[in-house]
């Protein structure tokens, strides 16, 4: 059988299928970008990854 046009069936569900992966592509890079935000966030913090000494806590004084 030579190649042709899809049914019309499969083109529908070819085209809805299209649409839902470009739908989970933008959630997926929205929560890429939001981690990348977070990840800056907590990496402007002072201290956070550095190794961490001895720290004591006078709870009497």
């Amino acid at each position: 059988m030579p190649p042709g046009p899809l049914p019309a069936g499969a083109r529908r569900r070819a085209l809805a299928l299209s649409a839902a992966q470009e739908r989970v592509a933008r959630k997926l890079e929205e929560a890429r970008m939001d981690v990348a935000r977070q990840l800056h966030a907590v990496s402007s913090v002072p201290g956070v990854g550095d190794p961490s000494g001895a720290v004591y806590l006078d709870v009497n004084g």
